[in-house]
């Protein structure tokens, strides 16, 4: 299996053999995917945006609770849940994020949100190809 992987802003994707879990929290969330190379690393994302508050929280909630298991776990939460603790912050995040999307469908008519991809990632937002004439 091949995973997706950024370190320093490259790509340095795996390909090789993986164990792990996807956890499907709720119909608009991306899986939550503890998936592990042969060297047990694992580098995974999951947006949250379109499920709510209530499925980032509870993907905070395990990985608090799986932490003492692992040597190492760096967690980047773009709303800021992880390391504050705040819900008016988590809160103010997504709002900010939901506010820009739909000013980005403002501008581009024929724009979808929440398009889910076979591989269960959602885009934010899709454009329609221009066709040339």
């Amino acid at each position: 299996m091949t995973l997706l992987r950024v370190r320093d802003e490259q790509d340095w994707d795996y390909t090789g053999p993986v164990k792990g879990i996807a956890i499907y929290l709720h119909q608009e969330c991306e899986p939550f995917r503890l998936e592990f190379d042969k060297d047990l690393y694992v580098q995974q994302y999951t947006k949250t945006q379109f499920s709510g508050l209530s499925c980032h929280l509870k993907i905070i909630e395990l990985l608090k609770k799986i932490q003492p298991y692992f040597r190492t776990l760096n967690v980047s939460d773009e709303g800021e849940f992880w390391e504050t603790g705040d819900e008016k912050i988590l809160r103010h995040h997504f709002e900010t994020i939901k506010n820009a999307i739909e000013e980005m469908c403002r501008e581009a008519p024929g724009a979808r949100t929440k398009v889910k991809e076979p591989n269960g990632r959602i885009s934010d937002l899709w454009k329609p190809s221009l066709k040339s004439k």
